[in-house]
């Protein structure tokens, strides 16, 4: 059991950087004293998109935040943080994030999609404030923006995960999910031979050669024999069926994943329903499905589903105490597949998922560019390109980094077709495109494109398809390509 946590009395903050290069959204999970400890506390720290800082939260410009756990009542507390900013803690929760930090790589990864969640820091020079409340509709944007980022995260879920079930807004995600997951496996299902041991009338399988000892002894008919057993009532399916029914009750204010939970029963109508006691505790057998890593990720959402007592959550390991989990999103990947879903969505043009490598130099590596634009009705011929850019907008080419300039105008040459940055915006600015010919070139034209970033409550970029085909036009069609 750990000890209980200790504060000196005049014991300064750490302090700590989330998204330092402010490419990348998360959430981190802390845990005060003991597993087990009856004053047990969970902290969910949420790092959002630099784009959803309000004016009441700096603005632009990253903030100071300080959070002491003496000071909170309740269990579960929720600290909501935007990218670049910092947090101040103090005794347990500062050395379990401590643990997290590494430092930023400048020569190694340009846009800091690789970098640590967190980064240890000298004291801010910002404003310094307490941690705010935050609306539960932000939050819940938060995991809507994300899911399809989080799917790979949760098909393998990392030790303490069922923590999540004890905050509302990640608890809702956290079902969503799983009941899209469990969909898939149950299209795939198939019966299964699983080890069975028991008394039969005729023998089947192995004899039991202890038991026909205590046959002969006892004066019993009954044979007891070891098969294998063709079974669709498994203890992985059992799970599934009753966390199903949990995630009915929680999600019951979307009719469409309602549905999808009732239809899931009703496919599983074979499998029991035991007591949830009793499958949450039964060792697992080691049955063939369990090479399914689908399946078992699923399964293990189940059983955090039904085991969502936060004094039953486990730490990660012996040295991780007061850390349960953490995970990061590169918001610069978010941002790509954002605009090459905005494109998908246009009438008359397609994004090509497969394109073309091309050499810039000869020997030399073949370079891709994010996002390859077709005509729908002429597949294989790039029209324009676009790269997405998790940076602060901007109004011209000419203003973007040497390194991105040389990027894109090397990009639009090697293909022959216009070439964009796609830079996102918050606020009440227009979408829009602005072309500029390089010099001595051979024609094609490079610029930027800037698109609304999705705020919470939005999964899409908040364009109407008939506007985004004009900007595409307007890159398409820009004077001086051929």
């Amino acid at each position: 059991m750990a000890p209980a946590q200790v504060h000196l009395a005049n014991e300064e903050s750490r302090w700590f950087q989330a998204s330092k290069r402010g490419n990348g959204i998360g959430l981190t999970v802390l845990k005060t004293t003991g597993t087990y400890e009856p004053d047990s506390r969970v902290i969910f720290i949420y790092v959002l998109p630099k784009t959803w800082r309000g004016s009441d939260r700096g603005g632009n410009g990253p903030m100071a935040w300080t959070f002491d756990v003496d000071y909170r009542s309740a269990d579960v507390d929720i600290v909501v943080l935007y990218e670049m900013d910092y947090l101040g803690l103090k005794g347990q929760c500062a050395e379990a994030l401590s643990r997290l930090c590494r430092p930023v790589q400048m020569n190694t990864d340009e846009d800091g999609a690789t970098d640590a969640l967190w980064t240890t820091a000298d004291t801010p020079v910002v404003e310094t404030r307490a941690v705010e409340s935050t609306p539960p509709s932000t939050l819940a944007g938060f995991w809507e923006l994300i899911r399809s980022k989080l799917r790979p995260i949760v098909e393998d879920p990392p030790p303490g995960i069922s923590l999540m079930m004890c905050e509302p807004e990640a608890r809702q995600a956290f079902m969503k999910l799983f009941l899209l997951l469990a969909e898939v496996q149950v299209a795939r299902r198939r019966p299964e031979f699983i080890p069975v041991a028991e008394p039969l009338g005729a023998v089947r399988g192995r004899l039991i050669v202890n038991e026909l000892i205590k046959r002969k002894a006892n004066r019993r008919l009954p044979v007891w024999c070891e098969f294998d057993d063709l079974e669709g009532n498994t203890q992985i399916w059992q799970a599934i069926r009753l966390a199903v029914g949990r995630c009915s009750q929680t999600v019951k204010s979307d009719d469409r994943l309602v549905e999808l939970a009732l239809e899931i029963d009703a496919r599983l109508n074979d499998v029991s329903i035991g007591s949830v006691a009793e499958i949450v505790r039964r060792p697992l057998r080691n049955t063939a499905r369990m090479r399914n890593r689908g399946l078992l990720g699923v399964f293990r959402m189940a059983l955090a589903i039904l085991n969502d007592n936060v004094l039953l959550a486990e730490l990660a390991d012996d040295e991780s105490d007061g850390m349960v989990f953490t995970f990061k999103i590169a918001t610069s990947e978010l941002w790509e597949d954002l605009v090459a879903d905005a494109v998908d969505l246009t009438r008359n043009y397609r994004i090509n998922r497969s394109p073309e490598r091309r050499v810039l130099f000869d020997g030399g590596e073949r370079k891709n560019v994010d996002i390859h634009v077709e005509h729908r009705d002429a597949p294989g011929n790039p029209v324009l390109l676009i790269d997405g850019k998790y940076k602060k907008a901007i109004q011209r080419v000419t203003r973007a980094s040497m390194a991105d300039q040389y990027q894109i105008y090397a990009y639009a040459n090697l293909w022959e077709v216009p070439a964009v940055l796609a830079y996102p915006f918050s606020g009440d600015s227009k979408p829009c495109v602005h072309m500029t010919e390089a010099a001595a070139n051979r024609g094609s034209q490079a610029g930027v494109m800037n698109l609304p970033f999705p705020q919470p409550g939005q999964t899409t970029i908040p364009v109407e398809s008939v506007e985004m085909e004009r900007l595409l036009n307007l890159i398409a069609t820009a004077p001086g390509n051929a």
